[in-house]
């Protein structure tokens, strides 16, 4: 009996921790609303403390795509708007590994050729706490709005070199061509992918993988559809967000199924005799929760 009052007692003492204890999807909506915290008050140490190592973000599309080091120096230099809130969002969770579309309000002076503003964020679990690893805004644009015409001019030309781009992407990653695919990347791009041992998941730049790509190291790439892809694409100005699933084949000659997540961007050309080019950000490898 006495070990009976003992259990009960325990199990009372227990619950204030059980319903303290958050999801996931919490920790990830609260991450990212420290970030913006840390953003809109310029201090990067606080800011490093919650993206990866390394990181990669394009909250412009007219701006640059930045590494990790530029990201915090950036955000240093110039903070984050105090009217910008963040929306309500549900990510996708699977192993180690997580996306969402977060709904973006720039506050009341939001020019008005923007209808809405989304930030497509990547996040990456590290040591038990869930960090921004890519972050891409995508814009839509007012198509009634008089300051949209300079911006319908370029769309066409965007849309083209946006299917050229696909059919070249397609192409590469079925062949498992990495040297071909690294080529297609941004300099800071970021890419990601499960340990086979651990099933963390590992992160480097397009720059490191080449490298060692260069240095005679392998990837296991070859990839193909899956027979349920359970497709989701979004697309802003300049910017692309998609996710499917893909049965990828390993270093044993397994397939496995796994969520293929990926942003690209538009840089956009320099001048008029420049054509601008789409080029991947980030794409991460994400085995489905257990």
């Amino acid at each position: 009996m006495r070990i009976a009052r003992w259990s009960c007692c325990l199990a009372l003492l227990l619950l204030p921790l059980a319903a303290c204890a958050q999801t996931d999807a919490e920790e990830i909506a609260a991450t990212l609303d420290a970030l913006l915290a840390a953003a809109q008050a310029g201090d990067a140490e606080a800011l490093g403390e919650l993206i990866t190592d390394p990181c990669v973000v394009r909250t412009d599309p007219f701006d640059e795509v930045l590494g990790r080091a530029e990201f915090l120096e950036q955000t240093a230099a110039h903070p984050t708007p105090t009217d910008f809130t963040l929306g309500e969002f549900e990510p996708w969770i699977g192993q180690g590994a997580a996306y969402a579309l977060v709904p973006m309000t720039l506050g009341p002076e939001t020019p008005p050729v923007i209808q809405q503003v989304r930030l497509a964020t990547l996040f990456v679990e590290v040591e038990d706490a869930w960090k921004v690893a890519a972050m891409v805004m995508l814009v839509t644009i007012n198509e009634q709005d008089p300051n949209a015409a300079p911006l319908r001019e370029m769309q066409p030309n965007m849309m083209t070199s946006l299917q050229r781009f696909g059919q070249q992407l397609q192409g590469l990653t079925a062949n498992g061509n990495m040297v071909g695919f690294t080529k297609l990347c941004h300099e800071n791009a970021l890419l990601g992918a499960a340990n086979e041992e651990t099933g963390a998941i590992e992160l480097a730049t397009a720059a490191q993988i080449e490298e060692a790509l260069e240095a005679g190291e392998g990837f296991a790439s070859g990839l193909s559809p899956s027979a349920n892809p359970e497709m989701v694409m979004e697309m802003g100005f300049g910017g692309v967000f998609t996710a499917t699933t893909m049965d990828f084949l390993g270093p044993d000659g397994a397939t496995a199924s796994q969520r293929l997540v990926g942003l690209v961007s538009y840089i956009l050309p320099f001048s008029e005799d420049d054509a601008g080019e789409w080029l991947i950000v980030a794409a991460l490898r994400v085995p489905p929760a257990e």
